[in-house]
Order: structure tokens, then sequence, then C-alpha cells
């Protein structure tokens, strides 16, 4: 914004050229100081398989969640096994604890519902 209202001073004042080159040398300065900042800054850190798995667990977790409360409970009994197997601590500590999850697998699986746990999930995404 300085160059630019600098540059438009410049039909006004005679120190218009003086302003426009003092604006440019602290647009210079500010973008080496932003590429130093972003070249010598820490290494993006590289997601672990144990983290994604605890990411994707917690994210079916609130699938399960949001499923048990719309009343598709066949769907939360579909979900637990697949929390377990990525994270059990997940499923221990969150999935278990949830109070209309656990109002869905304390309720008995209706006939002709799908009960058999999803596929193997190391060999699909979430």
């Amino acid at each position: 914004m300085g160059l630019v209202g600098s540059a438009l001073l410049t039909r006004f004042t005679e120190h218009g050229n003086d302003m426009v080159h003092g604006f440019a040398l602290v647009t210079g300065v500010g973008i080496a100081t932003y590429a130093t900042g972003e070249l010598t800054g820490p290494p993006e850190h590289e997601e672990t398989i144990p983290e994604r798995n605890r990411r994707w667990a917690q994210m079916i977790t609130e699938h399960a969640a949001g499923a048990a409360r719309e009343g598709r409970c066949a769907r939360v009994r579909r979900l637990e096994p697949r929390v377990r197997l990525y994270n059990p601590d997940v499923h221990d500590f969150v999935f278990m604890r949830d109070p209309e999850i656990q109002k869905c697998l304390a309720a008995a699986a209706q006939p002709g519902e799908r009960t058999s746990p999803e596929p193997d999930p190391s060999t699909q995404d979430p």
C-alpha cells in the first residue's frame, strides 16, 4: 500500500521518488525476512502410522457418535471393531464412554441387520 500511495504522490510532492524508494526497501526487507523464516523454520512433521491410526480412530468415533444420536445403532456396532483395531485407547476411553454409543451397543441387534465387522482397515482409508 505504501508503494502505491507514494507512487501516486510523486505528482504532488518533490519527495515522491524518495518515498517510493523507501517503501521499496521496506518491502524488500519484509520479503527477505519472511523467506528466511520459511526456509529455516522447523521441518514439517510427517505423521507416523500410530498417529494416523489414532486420528482415524477419533474420526470414526465422531461418526459413530453422530450415528448413535440419529438412532443408527447398526452403524455404531459396525464401526466399533474398527475403532478398537485402529487404537484401543481411543476405543476404551472415548468410544466406550459416550453415553449414546453405549445405548446403541446395549440394544439388541435387529433381525436382518448386518453385524459382521468392517473389512481390514490396514488395507483401506477411513
